[in-house]
This record gives structure tokens, sequence and C-alpha cells, in this order.
């Protein structure tokens, strides 16, 4: 029998722990499992100085699109730029994703699913799994080439796979339960997984600026990928060795490059009708256009041209076999007419479409990151801004930040390789065990659930609750279920290694098992768990009689919360995993 804990009948106590570390490896691999792209880094523990970038199924040193191809059944066909060409190519009737990272930062329900260009669902675990066990196969193939006498196994591998800083927690239990079905680890609890965030990694790879910084300097993270934008703010503690902590909550929005091909798609639309469009998307034609629209996307300036004619060809030619029987030059004549535009052709198949069009397929979202920066730098002004991610790549926003933030005061700062920043740094901070970031602020309040005795005087918020009675010490006793305990307030400062502990006891003679369920709450003054803004997020079971007393230790300060039981009366101490309720996967 399982129920829910009460209160020990004492000072309920929250006090830190020592956390114990992950045991040394062989090397390190990080994973850049971005929503436009995908990356991969490395380094061998003998030479931890020199970390090698790589592209899934490529040879250079950089990312390929995240685009993956599968069989009708479900099975893996090719990913990244293979997997465009297999199905342009080779195999338009296969499901083909891309973009679909960006379903884990929906509000994730109990199977959460990626939709194919065809518009077929699969679930989005069985994609993402298939996405990294894809990566797993090309990094141990790749870094097993330099090996001259036995080969590295899986297990002797410390894998960094990042996530956004804005992500909750949810959707970094799916990508854990991903990476274990891709056979990076064997257990959910392993330790030869880190996720690390975005922008944490970001700031470890910006080498040449930490040396310019000075301790007290202040500094941004604008992180701006193909689906998310993080921001981080930190202040320099230290910089031999480099030690930073958390300034402000990490913050950010679905603002990234993504959002600028869909003003893209929106104009194609325009151009040549609904009906025609929805007959187009599906096939390998809009998957070559895509091609063509990126190369334009990356060469677009913020700077204003002093020709106002000056404009950006575009070839719709992957369109022409779904225009039934209209051409390329008519549709733009009927566009101009309806828009007010100016498209011009050129020959059959190009469009030259003049850039002050094409910068405003930047502005909306460009805008919300400009508008949510100065927000923040009001708040917190930093001496520094690191621009980096995929999206920074572009001109149009590297000028655009520039122009907005930089002065005498701060300097906006974009690496060599900004699209390399985090799948490098990830390398860095898993090197560097993570204490590079000396502590972190709780973007949100963390507790558990508990019975308490009914008690109007120590708990006037019971008026309203219904009462259930147990037995307790062979005596009836009337409680109230579903108090919530703050173990961790929104804001608190928590170092690496910070585990809050909770104690309790059965909440009645019969059990036999205690379960503790784990919330995380938008509200700090909730008092119940089933408030607005509360949410389980996780639970952990552990073996529990009469007479018997237990700790639970929630591991805070790092990426990812751990959770550990002890039954104090027998000694017996297991760590256990959060089950973030995927089982229907």
């Amino acid at each position: 029998m399982s129920k829910r804990t009460r209160e020990v009948p004492i000072d309920e106590r929250v006090t830190p722990v020592k956390q114990l570390r992950h045991s040394e490896k062989t090397c390190v691999v990080g994973v850049d499992f971005g929503t436009a792209r995908t990356g991969y880094a490395y380094a061998f523990m003998r030479n931890p100085d020199e970390i090698f970038s790589k592209q899934p199924g490529g040879q250079e040193a950089g990312k390929t699109h995240s685009s993956i191809l599968l069989s009708a059944d479900q099975k893996f066909i090719a990913f990244g730029s293979k997997a465009r060409e297999e199905y342009f190519e080779h195999d338009e009737r296969g499901l083909f994703f891309e973009n679909y990272k960006m379903g884990l930062d929906d509000d994730l329900g109990s199977a959460p699913s990626a939709i194919a260009l065809n518009q077929q669902r699969v679930p989005l675990l069985t994609v993402i799994t298939e996405t990294l066990g894809f990566v797993r196969k090309e990094a141990m193939e790749e870094i097993n080439k330099s090996q001259l006498v036995a080969a590295i196994g899986v297990e002797e591998v410390q894998w960094v796979v990042t996530v956004p800083a804005i992500w909750k927690d949810k959707a970094k239990g799916l990508m854990r339960e991903a990476a274990m079905k891709a056979g990076m680890i064997t257990s959910l609890d392993s330790s030869n997984l880190q996720l690390a965030l975005e922008p944490e990694a970001a700031c470890m790879a910006c080498e040449t600026e930490s040396k310019r910084m000075k301790v007290g300097n202040k500094f941004m993270v604008l992180d701006c990928g193909g689906g998310t934008v993080d921001i981080t703010t930190y202040s320099v503690v230290s910089t031999d060795p480099w030690r930073i902590e958390e300034l402000a909550v990490p913050s950010g929005g679905p603002w990234g490059s993504t959002f600028v091909d869909a003003q893209f798609e929106k104009f194609v639309q325009d151009l040549i009708g609904a009906d025609t469009f929805r007959r187009f998307k599906p096939s390998a034609g809009w998957v070559e256009l895509m091609e063509t629209w990126e190369n334009v996307k990356l060469s677009c300036n913020e700077v204003e041209s002093f020709d106002g004619d000056l404009t950006k060809a575009i070839n719709f030619a992957p369109m022409l076999d779904y225009l039934q029987g209209k051409t390329i030059a008519s549709l733009v004549a009927e566009y101009n007419r309806r828009y007010g535009s100016n498209l011009q052709t050129r020959r059959a198949t190009t469009v030259l479409v003049p850039l002050s069009k094409i910068q405003n397929f930047f502005r909306p979202v460009v805008e919300k990151i400009v508008k949510h920066v100065s927000d923040l730098l009001e708040r917190t002004p930093v001496d520094y801004i690191l621009l980096v991610g995929g999206f920074a790549e572009s001109k149009f926003l590297m000028h655009r930040v520039k122009n907005a933030f930089e002065n005498d005061n701060t300097r906006v700062v974009v690496p060599l390789r900004p699209s390399l920043a985090v799948v490098r740094g990830a390398v860095s901070f898993s090197l560097g065990k993570g204490q590079q970031i000396q502590s972190r602020l709780a973007r949100y309040t963390y507790g558990v659930d508990q019975s308490r005795e009914f008690d109007l005087s120590r708990f006037p918020e019971q008026t309203s609750r219904e009462v259930q009675t147990y037995v307790v010490n062979n005596q009836s006793k009337q409680h109230v279920d579903d108090h919530f305990v703050s173990l961790v307030d929104e804001g608190q400062r928590v170092e690496p290694g910070h585990i809050a502990k909770y104690q309790f006891i059965p909440a009645s003679d019969s059990q036999t098992q205690v379960t503790v369920n784990i919330f995380v709450s938008t509200r700090p003054d909730a008092k119940f768990t089933d408030e607005e803004g509360v949410s389980m997020i996780g639970s952990v079971t552990v073996p529990m009689t009469r007479g018997q007393g237990g700790d639970l230790h929630l591991g805070f300060g790092s990426t990812e919360i751990e959770a550990t039981c002890v039954n104090t009366t027998t000694g017996k101490r297991n760590r256990t995993t959060i089950n973030y309720k995927f089982s229907n996967l």
C-alpha cells in the first residue's frame, strides 16, 4: 500500500547536504541538438585542452541540419543534409521532420508528438531518440578512429547534451529518456549523461573574452538559436580559475531563426495561393526551396542600403510542377497588384525580392529580442553581451544587436564561429564538472506534497479542505492532504551540489511504501498542490513501514533535479530518478 507522507512531529527542516561527483571517463562528447542544426564536439581526458567539433554525417567542423527521415513504419533512414537529399531525390514517401525540437517547448502532455512534412504524427520521443541514436553512432565511430589499442566503449564516455535554459523540467526529463533509448546511457539516473544549459555552455567557450574580463565584471549571454533565444546574466567571481555566478533567472522566448522562416513561408503562400501551397509544402521541392532561402537569410543585412532598388534573387524553380499551368511571372504580377509590392522576375523562375521586404521578415522576431534585452539591461546593466548560437550567424541580427546596445559602457562580442560556441562549451562545461558556475538562481519554487494533521490553529488554510481519516499509532487521526511544502524558493541562490532535505514518515500504519510527489510552482505563496500554477513534475517511491522514517534529498544547483531517498531507520540509501510521466510514449 502506498500513500502520502505526513509531517514529522518536529519542526520541518531543510538543510544542505554535499553531493558526490561523477567518476572520470575516457572522453567527453558534447551534443548540441538544435531546432535548426545539430553538431557534436569531443575531447579526450588525456588532452582536455584540445576540443574537436564535428558535423554529424559529415567531415566538417560544423553543424548539420536538424532534419530526419524515417520510413513509413518509423524506422531510421537518414539525418541532417543526407536526410534532405534522400527525401527530395529518392524517397518522398518517407516521414520527413524538421523543427521538431520545438515540440519540447510546448506544454508537454502525456504523449507529445512530432509532425512530419506530410502531416503524419509520430511520438516526439521516437523522433528525438532516433536523432540522438544517430549522433551517438557517429560520435563513437569518430572518437575511435584515433585509438591504436582497445576501442572506447559507450560506458567510458561522459555525454553532455545541451538544453535551452527556458525549458521546463519535463522537457529535460524527455531528453534523458531519449538518451537512454538511444543507447547513450543504460539507466535514467546514469551519471554518464549531463544536461547543460545552452547559454551556460556558450559562455564556457568564450575563452578569449573571459580572459579580458575582470572580477566584478557583468556579462550577458544572448544565445540565439533556431527555435529559442536564451538569455543569462552573470558576474565574474574569479578569473583564475574561471568562476561566475548567475545574476538573474534565465529568460527568453520562442524567437529563433525559424520564426523568420515562418515569415518567408507566409510570403510564399501569399505568392502562389493557399491551395497550391498546400500541395507544394509536403514535397521535396519545398525542402529544396528552403535550402535556397537559408543562404539568402544569412546574407541579409540590417544596414539600410542607399540603393532603393537593391534586391535578393530567389530561385522558385522547385515549385514549377505544382503551378498547374501558371507562370512565375503571372504570379508575381498578381502579387504586386494585390499587395502594392514591386517584386520582379528574371528569366522564367527567379524572383527578385526587395531587400527591404526581406528585412521585414526579420523585424517581428528580432524586435522582440531587442525589447526583452532592453528590459533586462534596465534592471541589470552589463559590461559585455556575448552573442552566440546559430541565429547569431545572421548579419541582420548581429548588426541590430550591436546598433541597439553597443556603447562606451557595453561591448557586444560575437565569437568567430558563434554557432559552435554551445557545443564546444558543453565539453568545457563537463571537463570542469560544472564548477565554473558558482551559483544559480532557482527559476521556480520547488516542493513536495504532505498530509498534515487537521489543526486550524496551526493551519487556518485547511478551513475549506476535505478531511481524511488515517490510523496512526493505532489511533484514528484526521488529516488534510495535498499541503505544498516548499524546499527551494523562486529566486533563491543555490550552489552546485546544494541539496534540500525533506524528512517524512508514513501517513498511516498500514503503509508498506511511501510516495513523495514533487511539484513546481510559479506561485511562491502556494498552500496546496492543486492550486493554479502548481504542477507535479515527478514522484519518488520508497519502501517504508510503520515506525520508520525517511529523508528525501533533492539536488539543485545544476541543470537537473536529482532525488535520493534514505530510510533513516535501516540506513539503506537509494538514489532514485524522478518519473516525468512519459510512460505512455
